[in-house]
């Protein structure tokens, strides 16, 4: 499990695949990366990602980079993002 800088826990979440396969090493070898439909994602794991106070790190990396957002963000701009797919 990944944490911020205050000690929360996060939920990474990567936009390929591939990406998230370059984080399979070492303590995370036993590990398997897993395709999510985008609205089950908002409609299920968001919800209870803000119920659990999870936050959500997006696109981390091997040198442990990523974007900390907490649900609630990452929820409004998804939603706004797939209006300009309607």
């Amino acid at each position: 499990m990944f944490g911020d800088s205050s000690g929360r826990e996060c939920i990474p979440v990567w936009p390929h695949p591939d990406y998230a396969a370059a984080l399979i090493n070492d303590s995370w070898s036993d590990c398997i990366s897993e395709r999510l439909d985008l609205h089950k994602f908002i409609e299920k794991w968001i919800p209870g990602m803000i119920k659990d106070k999870r936050m959500v790190v997006v696109f981390p990396t091997p040198d442990e980079k990523g974007v900390v957002i907490n649900p609630q963000r990452l929820n409004e701009d998804l939603l706004e993002e797939l209006k300009q797919y309607e």
